[in-house]
């Protein structure tokens, strides 16, 4: 938090800020998940809290917006991903989001297609809602961290993976106590 604070990025609010930021009870949680965010409310200070707990929802950054979810419900956290209702929401030509730690990218024009991606070229009249992948906990069978660039000039976005110590960040969850699932999928990237 203090790097990205510092950094004056533009966030989002997502799941886990919201739950680790409250004292919301986690009923119905995935134990691994519970017992993550148990954890993380612990280590955070209140200002750290506070700075979560103040994000928004959704934001408008130069000329694209970011939802940490669905633009229909951006609050909802739903797994079920509804691109077309997010299109509904959408007031600009590109959208990015990350809930499900998949990299898709969904493009409207005359319909929704959706697919897989590495590099494409935003097209004027057409609408993007792009999943971004994930830095810490990828889902989509590759382990290595994703991420993308959107090059604002050239109108591109791409998505971009990067190797990282794996075996270290297996050691510190382990070390912090919390289920050696939630360590071992990050070798699996699920």
């Amino acid at each position: 938090l203090d790097i990205v604070r510092a950094m004056g990025m533009p966030c989002v609010k997502g799941n886990h800020d919201e739950y680790c930021s409250s004292e919301d009870d986690l009923e119905g949680f995935n134990p691994h998940a519970a017992q993550a965010v148990q954890w993380t409310r612990k280590q955070l200070s209140d200002e750290d809290r506070k700075w979560l707990r103040e994000l928004r929802y959704v934001r408008l950054v130069a000329s694209f917006s970011m939802v940490h979810a669905t633009l229909d419900g951006p609050q909802r956290w739903g797994y079920k991903l509804m691109a077309a209702a997010s299109f509904t929401y959408q007031n600009t030509s590109v959208c990015f989001f990350g809930h499900t730690h998949v990299p898709v990218a969904f493009v409207r024009d005359s319909m929704v297609r959706g697919g897989t991606y590495s590099k494409f070229k935003v097209e004027p009249g057409k609408k993007y809602f792009v999943n971004v992948g994930s830095v810490g906990q990828p889902r989509d069978g590759n382990p290595k961290a994703a991420y993308v660039i959107y090059d604002l000039d050239e109108g591109t976005i791409e998505l971009r993976r990067l190797d990282y110590d794996i075996p270290k960040a297996q050691k510190k969850i382990l070390a912090a106590g919390l289920p050696t699932r939630l360590a071992e999928r990050l070798a699996l990237g699920k």
